[in-house]
C-alpha cells in the first residue's frame, strides 16, 4: 500500500517536473526563435535619442531649427514628479515592480479581449515594452513583434534602471507631427517649460499618447470637431486622475481640483520665424571642415545632433533691413 502511494506521488512529482521542464524549453525554443535576430545589448545601450539642433542670433533669441524629430531632451531629474507619476499611473502602474513586462496586464488584456469577442483595446505593454518600440520602431501587428517587444524589453531592464528607462520613454512618445516627449509636448499644448507644468496639465499629457491627435483640439478644423477633441481631452485627463487617486500619489482635494478645471490649452510655436542670414548660416555650416570640427558626419547629422548654434545675428536690425 505505502509502496504504491510513494509511487503515484513519484509519477505525479516526475510529471510535474517534466511538463515545467518542457515548458522551460518550449520558452527558451521561442525566446531563441524571435531573438535571434535582435539588436545586441552593445546597440540598445549605445542608444541616444536624436534631439533638436538650433541657431540663435547674438542676443541669444532662437532663429530657426533643424530636427528630424522634434525633441527636447530633459533628463530624469529636471521631469517633475507629477509627469511621472501620471504616465506610469495610466500606462504602467507596476512599472517599479516588474522586469520589462507585465504579466498579470497581459492575462487582463487577454481575458478581455475574449470577452469582447476579440476586439482587443487594452494593450498590456508595460512603459518598458513602449519605449523599446519607439527606439527600434517595430509597429508590425502581429505575434511574432509582440515576442520580439518582450525579449527586447527584458534587455533593456538589464541593460538601464528604472530611472533610465523613464527618461528614455517621457522624451520618446508621440505628440504632434514630429514632435517626440514631454519637453515638446509641454510647449506645444501649453507654451510652457515641462518643469512648469500643472497636474491639470500633467494628466492630459499623459493622456493623450494614447491618441495624439484625438484628443488635440488644436489639429481639429470645426468648431463641433474642436469641442468633440476637447471633451475627449478632459475624459482622458481626468481617467488619468482617477488612477493616480487609486495608486495614492494624489489626495482626494487635488484631485477634486484637477478634475473639475479646465485644461489651459495655449499652443505653442515650434520655431520662429527665419531671418534671411540662416542661409548663410546654413552653407557655413555645410562645409567640410566645419562638420569635422563639430565631429558630423554629414550636414544630415544636424537634424539629430541636439547642437546650439550661436551666430552674431542681430535679429530685429535684420528683420529691419529685409
Amino acid at each position: 500500500m505505502l509502496r504504491s502511494i510513494l509511487s503515484f506521488f513519484g509519477g505525479v512529482f516526475t510529471f510535474i517536473t517534466m511538463g515545467f521542464f518542457g515548458a522551460a524549453l518550449t520558452l527558451g525554443a521561442v525566446f531563441w526563435m524571435y531573438g535571434r535576430d535582435l539588436p545586441s545589448h552593445a546597440s540598445l545601450a549605445q542608444y541616444k535619442p536624436p534631439t533638436i539642433s538650433r541657431i540663435y542670433s547674438g542676443e541669444g533669441k532662437l532663429i530657426d531649427e533643424f530636427a528630424r524629430e522634434r525633441r527636447l531632451f530633459t533628463a530624469a531629474e529636471d521631469i517633475p514628479l507629477s509627469i511621472k507619476q501620471a504616465f506610469i499611473s495610466a500606462e504602467d502602474k507596476n512599472f517599479y515592480d516588474h522586469l520589462g513586462i507585465d504579466p498579470v496586464a497581459i492575462m487582463k488584456a487577454a481575458a478581455e479581449g475574449v470577452l469582447r469577442g476579440g476586439r482587443f483595446r487594452r494593450g498590456g505593454s508595460t512603459i518598458t515594452q513602449q519605449t523599446v518600440k519607439n527606439i527600434v520602431h517595430d509597429w508590425e501587428a502581429s505575434f511574432a513583434r509582440k515576442f520580439r517587444e518582450m525579449i527586447r524589453a527584458f534587455q533593456l531592464e538589464r541593460l538601464y534602471s528604472k530611472r533610465q528607462i523613464i527618461e528614455f520613454y517621457l522624451n520618446q512618445f508621440h505628440v504632434a507631427g514630429n514632435g517626440r516627449g514631454a519637453g515638446i509636448a509641454a510647449q506645444y499644448y501649453f507654451r510652457k517649460d515641462v518643469r512648469d507644468l500643472s497636474l491639470v496639465e500633467a494628466a492630459f499629457i499623459a493622456g493623450s499618447v494614447k491618441g495624439p491627435g484625438k484628443y488635440n483640439p488644436f489639429i481639429k478644423y470645426t468648431k463641433k470637431t474642436r469641442a468633440r477633441a476637447l471633451g475627449y481631452a478632459n475624459e482622458r485627463k481626468n481617467y488619468v486622475l482617477k488612477r493616480m487617486l487609486e495608486q495614492g500619489w494624489i489626495h482626494q482635494e487635488e484631485y477634486q481640483s484637477a478634475y473639475d478645471a479646465e485644461i489651459p490649452f495655449r499652443r505653442g510655436e515650434f520655431r520662429t520665424a527665419e531671418v534671411a542670414l540662416v542661409d548663410l548660416v546654413k552653407s557655413q555650416l555645410k562645409k567640410k571642415e566645419v562638420l569635422d570640427a563639430l565631429g558630423l558626419a554629414s550636414f544630415d547629422e544636424l537634424n539629430t545632433a541636439g547642437l546650439k548654434v550661436y551666430t552674431t545675428i542681430d535679429a530685429e536690425m535684420q528683420k529691419s533691413a529685409q
